[in-house]
């Protein structure tokens, strides 16, 4: 169920183009394994919380903390 779910996912992620197994470095297959690790391998909704939280809380932190950090240190 889990396979599946990423499987819809990536073909949603990247509808035009192909994908292919020497197109994935090592970090995108670290996050995978991360991503069901966090949620949990036997529970579905905890593979898409943890996809979810390794996902935008990365983004959430670079939209918020980023600012901040120009704001006291300057700009780059």
């Amino acid at each position: 169920m889990g396979a599946s779910f990423g499987g819809v996912a990536g073909a949603c992620s990247r509808r035009s183009r192909v994908r292919l197994a020497e197109s994935f470095v090592l970090v995108e297959s670290i996050m995978v394994v991360s991503m069901v690790v966090l949620g949990g391998m036997g529970n579905v909704w905890g593979v898409v919380l943890g996809a979810l939280l390794l996902s935008f809380v990365p983004e959430f932190l670079r939209f918020t903390v980023e600012p901040a950090q120009r704001e006291l240190f300057g700009a780059r």
